[in-house]
């Protein structure tokens, strides 16, 4: 059996007791062994549906295994503690990247390790780039800049937040589009597709507003992976 060597973390890892359990991935291997790292992980009490059940669970690599392996390179005592699946949020904005090393770390001791971000400047999400998306970060996704129409939101959060000195206010329509598509017409997101685009989205954020029908409510946020679907409906019409 190994000893763990150092305050380094597994790309696996989970819940236990509102705290990350963190494992070392680079132990010294002895010469000649093959096969991925082993661990036995004992006294845990393991979410099963609706109910925890105690078990010896065992991680092969970076993979829980319920059989036991043929090598056990170090064990872990969960000590009674209960163990979840990672969390995962549905809805923030990394606004800040001076802050993302924090958010990081707060998001992984919480157990959240994963973050879709649905409203963003691709420049702000570049700055947060070397943090998210490795084994020491969450996995982030983001929509980047949002359509919407003329006067909807999120225009009243870019002017807040350039008034507080947190980017340079745009004072032109280019540079708007940077941080959000205002369009009223299918031709107009035609000119803008390719700027949007470029900057790598995870998904399409369109912000329906002045909605005249039952089915599409005034306040509805739409997220949409589908670019036929946004083109179909400009957020001005809905």
């Amino acid at each position: 059996m190994r000893t763990l060597n150092g305050p380094c973390r597994m790309t696996l890892a989970f819940v236990l007791a509102g705290q990350l359990i963190a494992a070392c991935s680079s132990w010294d291997r002895p010469q000649g062994q093959r096969g991925p790292p082993t661990y036995e992980l004992l006294n845990g009490r393991w979410l099963a549906g609706d109910r925890f059940e105690p078990r010896t669970m065992y991680v092969v690599g970076d993979v829980f295994r319920i059989a036991r392996p043929t090598r056990i390179d170090s064990t872990i005592d969960l000590a009674g503690g209960y163990v979840v699946p990672p969390y995962a949020e549905a809805h923030n904005h990394w606004l800040e990247p001076n802050l993302a090393a924090t958010y990081n770390e707060k998001y992984l001791l919480d157990g959240v390790f994963y973050v879709a971000d649905l409203g963003n400047a691709p420049f702000i999400h570049a700055g947060i780039d070397s943090i998210t998306n490795r084994p020491t970060g969450v996995d982030f996704r983001s929509a980047h800049q949002g359509w919407t129409g003329p006067g909807g939101h999120p225009l009243e959060i870019v002017g807040q937040l350039s008034a507080l000195g947190a980017f340079p206010k745009p004072t032109t329509p280019e540079a708007l589009d940077d941080f959000v598509f205002v369009v009223t017409t299918e031709a107009e997101i035609d000119q803008k597709w390719a700027k949007f685009l470029a900057g790598h989205p995870s998904m399409v954020k369109a912000f329906l507003i002045s909605s005249a029908g039952t089915a599409r409510s005034p306040s509805c946020r739409a997220a949409s992976a589908d670019p036929g679907a946004a083109t179909r409906a400009t957020p001005s019409s809905c």
